[in-house]
């Protein structure tokens, strides 16, 4: 999946609170949530936390489709 598609999920299915949720899934307690917030926002940035976002999408579509 390429990452404009990965950032096309991540968009349709990140839950409203999701900077807790990825700061916890990397393990990162040091990570702001505004470097989360701005990653997303620029589409852009560190790899880990676009993998993470892209995760935290998952378990949210997970959820909605159980």
């Amino acid at each position: 999946m390429n990452i404009e598609s990965k950032f096309k999920f991540i968009d349709d299915y990140l839950p409203r609170n999701y900077a807790s949720k990825v700061i916890k899934k990397l393990g990162r307690e040091n990570l702001s949530a505004s470097t989360v917030r701005g990653v997303r926002k620029r589409k852009s940035g560190d790899l880990e936390i676009i993998r993470a976002l892209y995760d935290v999408a998952k378990d949210t579509y997970k959820l909605i489709n159980e």
